[in-house]
């Protein structure tokens, strides 16, 4: 975006012989796609972990990138891997608490975060992680979520880490140097939105 004001693209853009797009699935945004027009470059580079877009507009992707050159599946990926996944399946009680059959998923993020029972299950196997020497992770979908865990995990954890979108560069930068200084000796928690760390 630091490429493109007030809908003037910077003429750098062309100057380019290769450009590599991160995140290239953002390519469909109207500003995205006005810098990649005005790039001249013989070869570019589109990297991202969903390059087929639920609102159908994963054409405008190959348009400006090309086809797919390399695809590699999660399967493969844990196969290669030195350690073992191991899934644990935590069955809860939840229950959509709606009667409507038109819930949308925000609805569901916001009453599984006010779940009681499942919550005290998370703070369990948090706690239960740490015991054991671990340094769990936690994601969710909301920073309420984020917030409750924080606070109820006062006193037992030394080090809690909270990560979310909407943070700028200097609280990156803080959170980041903190957890480099923090020693192995001391338990951490990460907590984290599913956006900003998935």
């Amino acid at each position: 975006q630091s490429l493109i004001r007030k809908g003037q693209v910077k003429d750098m853009v062309a100057g380019y012989g290769q450009v590599i797009v991160d995140e290239c699935h953002h390519i469909p945004a109207f500003t995205f796609e006005q810098v990649l027009k005005q790039v001249k470059a013989k070869y570019i580079v589109g990297l991202t972990a969903t390059p087929i877009r639920k609102d159908g507009h994963h054409p405008i992707i190959m348009m400006q990138c090309g086809s797919i050159r390399f695809n590699e599946s999660a399967k493969r990926q844990a196969a290669a891997r030195p350690f073992k996944h191991i899934v644990l399946i935590r069955y809860t009680d939840f229950k959509i608490p709606f009667e409507s059959k038109d819930v949308g998923i925000q609805d569901i993020y916001a009453a599984l975060a006010l779940d009681k029972h499942r919550n005290e299950l998370i703070f369990n196997d948090l706690l239960k992680a740490l015991e054991m020497g671990r340094s769990p992770l936690l994601l969710t979908e909301r920073i309420e979520h984020l917030e409750l865990f924080a606070e109820r995990l006062k006193g037992f954890a030394q080090n809690i880490i909270v990560l979310r979108g909407g943070m700028g560069s200097r609280q990156r930068k803080k959170v980041a140097d903190r957890i480099k200084v923090i020693p192995s000796s001391e338990e951490r928690v990460i907590l984290a939105t599913g956006s900003y760390i998935g």
